[in-house]
């Protein structure tokens, strides 16, 4: 029974273990490397109409943002993932289905695969990938490195999701106070309150960044900028 018992042990580290080993390393250069910066990305899209008009909301402002979509939902959306494109945005997949890799880790691979067929026309080489519910597992770490690719996380979250929306200002300071941040948002509310929410919280975002002198970039340009 105790063979077993470490065996099972053994056999859980080795498929969630590395992966967890991975975000902490990343999170840890992600909170130093984004000091000074503002990374707006929007999980989830694109949708039928907010996606499209966040994108150009944005744009007008000349706030680039990276948008984490899923295979499936860009399938008959191709005009709106163009458009994001075409606005100066970068487009990262976010897995085919959405599905929790904790839980079905050994079909991690094909969703990833699977993600990266329906959104090949718009990503570029070595995009990153955000995992559905920020899950991972060692298949899809494997499948995502011999892609040429990396997971990719976030160092605060805009509470667009919570049950009660927390305040704008509460977000905004959180912002300040940490002095940057990749800000996790969505782009698929349905409702018109939560569709407002992330807008005005955007706006605020951009607004604060730059009153502090601090750059408004994408993912990607925020990992080629602390390349150099």
């Amino acid at each position: 029974m105790e063979t077993l018992a470490y065996s099972l042990l053994a056999a859980v580290l080795a498929l969630y273990g590395p992966p967890l080993l991975v975000r902490s390393v990343q999170l840890r250069r992600l909170r130093a490397n984004v000091r000074g910066h503002l990374v707006l990305t929007y999980d989830d899209g694109p949708d039928d109409e907010f996606t499209a008009e966040l994108g150009r909301e944005l744009a007008a402002l000349g706030a680039p943002a990276t948008f984490y979509v899923m295979g499936e939902r860009a399938r008959g959306r191709e005009a709106c993932l163009d458009d994001l494109v075409r606005s100066g945005h970068e487009v990262c997949a976010h897995g085919d289905t959405h599905q929790n890799d904790w839980k079905k880790p050994w079909t991690g691979p094909r969703e990833i695969r699977s993600a990266w067929t329906h959104l090949a026309p718009w990503l570029a080489p070595g995009s990153s990938y955000r995992p559905p519910y920020g899950k991972l597992a060692t298949p899809g770490l494997l499948t995502l490195l011999r892609r040429g690719s990396m997971p990719t996380w976030w160092t605060q979250v805009s509470g667009d999701t919570f049950a009660t929306l927390p305040e704008i200002d509460e977000v905004v300071g959180d912002f300040r106070a940490a002095g940057g941040g990749v800000v996790l948002l969505h782009c698929h509310h349905r409702r018109p309150e939560r569709r407002a929410f992330v807008l005005d919280v955007s706006l605020a975002l951009i607004d604060a960044a730059r009153t502090s002198g601090m750059t408004v970039c994408t993912y990607r340009a925020l990992a080629d900028e602390r390349q150099r």
